[in-house]
């Protein structure tokens, strides 16, 4: 009877497993049994309390899971039912004696040991939990000790071996030491070498790597290091052993490329990471065409996931092998005008040249819709800006169903536009399924999932970014926000802290503009007001309000608020309903509403949240979980808002 007890118990929790809030309440419920008869009765039976039993339950499924190699540790942490991964580890790490990213990496560990508290039911034909009393308690902890001993032997004798045989071992990212295994299908593809001696050809020596790169994309199961953490590699002095440690992969790609006339030499060398052994090397030497160009992309890829031992799907060695234009001239053309560094309106003037050769070039008009769907210098009102950019990504899908720029550019437009959630989960889940090893182009589908309140997802979603894009100020960002959406404050100011730190902000071009906002935000979230001004002011002395952005100007209205500076407050609020103008990136209303409701006047927020769904601002696809709106949520006018937007 005792373990039929323990085993509805079991069952029920497991039931509920990944509902975060389930607990005493819902079990003392689903018992039909009152909290005090449910703790007399495991009392009886020398058991813990119900809150303890409940998380050992979450534990135990926690540890299959990660045995199974089922999920991430973050992952698992949300299917058992923590909300906080950082909870997560440190409740896993006092239960079994290490944390959860150990459990891998023991392969000879015996799981009953793991598990002393879980009894076998052989006729349920599964484990159950049963936990441990007070008179275990010392054995437990003496398990865990040896467990630990011997943990510190393996450690000693690891680190022998890294001295004496370090091509065992690579550095990753954070600067730990992983084993090739953990990394054997990760790779870097470091940027060309262009050795024509003319630095007019640069932009054909980079977008060589990017075509290279976006090959790779197509095939999954790989572990790629995006084009940004590489590009700092570029015509570096280190060993490529050095390279592979510090971006945590095992495989290297490099090349060098030449341009003479109307041909080209390509040279392409695969290398391990652990000892610089030459696995693959080939010399192309071919005509200046599109067709060699692609042939020798879609060979070069194909023979990496052959020496990488990763298998190509028949379907994606067509993709690959697609070529996206049949004219040169175009093809370089949209080489050009794919450059980080190029300013918008040339590469528009690029792309342009490129479709009237080529009418069928999807990529060229994504790229030119991605161009004028962001650019600043044109003050179009939203019908104009719509009316150049739609009809592009249109033509975009309807020439090439499989152009990944085409479906990443159409989720954000959509988002930010339409607010169309139900097409922007659409449209990822077509860039998973086109390109899905690339973590670095998820686009605005993090902002999706944070708009829609799908916390979780979006934490996973950054995490994996982080790790493989630290590089990147972006990537800080959205791990700062995605540690803020989880409940994590803390180590949300944490993370923007060591970014800003990073990152020197430097007139705020587009990806530190990005962090000095969100920078901003976070820290007004926190309530850290005066932090929040501290930083405004370094990084924007010497400049009017007029030269400022309707985002930064609502985060410091609030801060300087708060801080009892209302006429300043009062100055900014000024400045934002002075700008009510038909840019299509105006924020304005929004921003200045956002200021109101810090200021209690919820009428007057409500009024300007009205005139920004009017004028369709843009950030009004974040304002379901907007933290600056949070006091509105349950006035009938804010719900009814929050409906027509799109939110269910």
């Amino acid at each position: 009877m005792d373990q039929v007890f323990l085993n509805k118990i079991t069952a029920i929790v497991e039931a509920n497993l990944e509902n975060e809030k389930f607990g005493v309440e819902e079990l003392s419920q689903e018992l039909g049994m009152s909290r005090s008869n449910i703790n007399r009765k495991l009392r009886s039976l020398e058991k813990n309390s119900i809150s303890q039993l409940i998380q050992e339950v979450r534990l135990h499924r926690a540890m299959e899971m990660l045995q199974q190699k089922v999920a991430t540790a973050s992952e698992v942490a949300f299917r058992v039912g923590f909300s906080s991964p950082t909870y997560f580890n440190k409740c896993f790490h006092e239960y079994y004696g290490f944390p959860p990213g150990e459990v891998k990496k023991l392969e000879e560990y015996d799981r009953e040991k793991a598990k002393s508290v879980i009894l076998a039911e052989p006729s349920a034909g599964r484990s159950e939990l049963l936990t441990t009393n007070i008179k275990k308690a010392k054995r437990k902890r003496l398990i865990l000790w040896i467990v630990f001993s011997v943990l510190l032997v393996m450690l000693a004798i690891f680190s022998f071996l890294y001295f004496f045989k370090a091509d065992l071992f690579q550095k990753s990212r954070d600067g730990k030491y992983i084993t090739i295994t953990d990394a054997e299908i990760s790779i870097a593809v470091l940027p060309f070498i262009n050795l024509s001696n003319d630095p007019e050809q640069e932009y054909f020596s980079d977008g060589m790597t990017e075509e290279i790169l976006s090959h790779l994309f197509m095939i999954g199961g790989l572990k790629i290091a995006s084009s940004t953490s590489t590009m700092r590699f570029k015509e570096s002095n280190l060993s490529l052993r050095e390279i592979a440690r510090e971006l945590g992969v095992s495989y290297v790609l490099e090349g060098s490329l030449s341009r003479a006339g109307d041909n080209v030499r390509i040279i392409v060398r695969l290398v391990n990471g652990k000892n610089e052994q030459l696995l693959w090397t080939e010399d192309y030497n071919r005509a200046m065409t599109v067709t060699d160009l692609h042939e020798i992309q879609s060979d070069v890829a194909q023979q990496v996931a052959q020496n990488m031992n990763v298998a190509i799907k028949p379907e994606v060695k067509k993709r690959i092998e697609a070529r996206p234009t049949e004219n040169t001239e175009a093809y370089l053309l949209y080489l050009q005008a794919g450059q980080l560094n190029i300013e918008m309106e040339y590469a528009q003037q690029l792309l342009e040249r490129a479709v009237l050769l080529d009418p069928g070039f999807a990529d060229a008009y994504a790229l030119m819709a991605l161009w004028r769907m962001w650019t600043r210098k044109d003050s179009l009102s939203r019908e104009q800006m719509l009316g150049k950019v739609e009809p592009l990504i249109n033509k975009a899908l309807q020439l090439d169903k499989n152009s990944i720029l085409a479906h990443a550019v159409n989720g954000g437009f959509r988002l930010w536009f339409y607010w169309d959630f139900k097409t922007v989960e659409k449209e990822f889940q077509i860039f998973k399924q086109l390109s899905p090893s690339n973590t670095e182009s998820y686009g605005d589908f993090d902002q999706y999932l944070w708009a829609v309140g799908k916390f979780r997802e979006a934490y996973i979603l950054c995490e994996d970014d982080f790790e493989q894009n630290k590089a990147l100020p972006t990537s800080w960002v959205t791990m700062a926000l995605a540690y803020y959406y989880i409940g994590e404050p803390e180590k949300s100011i944490e993370t923007i802290e060591t970014a800003l730190r990073l990152f020197i902000i430097q007139h705020y071009p587009v990806d530190q503009y990005y962090l000095l906002r969100n920078a901003l935000q976070i820290f007004v979230w926190s309530a850290r007001y005066e932090e929040a001004i501290a930083i405004f002011e370094k990084n924007t002395e010497g400049k009017e309000l007029d030269d400022l952005e309707d985002d930064l100007l609502g985060a410091m209205g609030i801060a300087y608020f708060k801080t009892g500076n209302k006429n300043l407050a009062t100055t900014i609020l000024n400045e934002l309903l002075s700008r009510n103008s038909n840019f299509f990136r105006n924020l304005s209303s929004e921003y200045a509403a956002a200021i109101y409701v810090a200021m209690g006047e919820n009428e007057k927020a409500l009024q300007n949240l009205e005139s920004a769904y009017n004028k369709r601002e843009l950030g009004l696809a974040k304002l379901k979980t907007d933290p600056y709106f949070q006091p509105l949520h349950g006035d009938s006018r804010f719900e009814d808002l929050l409906t027509r937007i799109g939110f269910k």
